[in-house]
């Protein structure tokens, strides 16, 4: 029996020090970065206060750790500024990639899951809507 996840995937939104401690720099190198387009801008949160949301702060560490060039990481940052002003739930699960809402196939997949999915491959694919899981799957398999 595959295993389904009721809870939606949560997006903690991370404060500076938590961040600081996550990649490893101080303030004023995080600004700096922001500022080369290495690093993710904050998000508003209320009043003065600001944060990151961890799936941006972990693509930025999954990216260095993986030895991406800062051309990359430049690109990787734009793209992640690029999903936060996109029609919400666009995301695919799997591959990770925003594809806008006029764009998504049926069953709200974007064109190269759903290709896949129609090829036959089972109903192993998820998409993140507004931030939760469509943890629904055919039962061949899944996640």
């Amino acid at each position: 029996m595959a295993k389904t996840n009721i809870l939606p995937t949560l997006n903690p939104m991370l404060r500076r020090p938590v961040v600081e401690q996550a990649i490893g720099e101080k303030r004023s190198t995080i600004y700096r970065k922001i500022k080369l387009g290495l690093f993710p801008k904050p998000v508003q949160i209320g009043g003065e206060r600001v944060a990151w949301p961890a799936n941006e702060v972990q693509a930025i560490i999954d990216a260095r750790i993986a030895g991406e060039s800062d051309d990359n990481i430049k690109a990787l940052v734009s793209r992640l500024h690029a999903a936060r002003t996109q029609k919400q739930g666009s995301v695919c699960v799997i591959c990770q990639e925003p594809t806008p809402a006029d764009k998504l196939e049926t069953r709200g997949l974007c064109p190269t899951c759903a290709a896949y999915n129609y090829a036959g491959q089972g109903d192993k694919h998820l998409l993140s809507l507004n931030g939760s899981t469509d943890s629904r799957t055919s039962g061949k398999g899944g996640l």
